[in-house]
């Protein structure tokens, strides 16, 4: 038997995605607005095409500029004492 626990052999998977979305091979950037192939993208169950808007690139360096703010040497200290 091919089925898996809790399930009938004759019910399927329900998709929270509609039939007709094909996810795309490329995709804008929404912060440089460069067209990359989804490979240079993190993955986000959330989005709609498991995708981040930003690409790798843009969001190393946002992460690196808030690292060096403030508000953001505030929080690593913070998260450093927890431990």
């Amino acid at each position: 038997m091919d089925s898996f626990e809790g399930q009938s052999e004759g019910s399927a998977m329900i998709s929270k995605e509609p039939e007709n979305f094909i996810v795309p091979a490329m995709k804008k950037c929404s912060r440089c607005g460069i067209e990359k192939p989804l490979t240079e993208f993190y993955r986000n169950n959330a989005s709609k095409d498991k995708t981040t808007s930003s690409c790798k690139i843009c969001l190393k360096a946002s992460l690196k500029v808030y690292n060096q703010s403030e508000k953001g040497k505030a929080r690593q200290k913070a998260q450093y004492r927890a431990f």
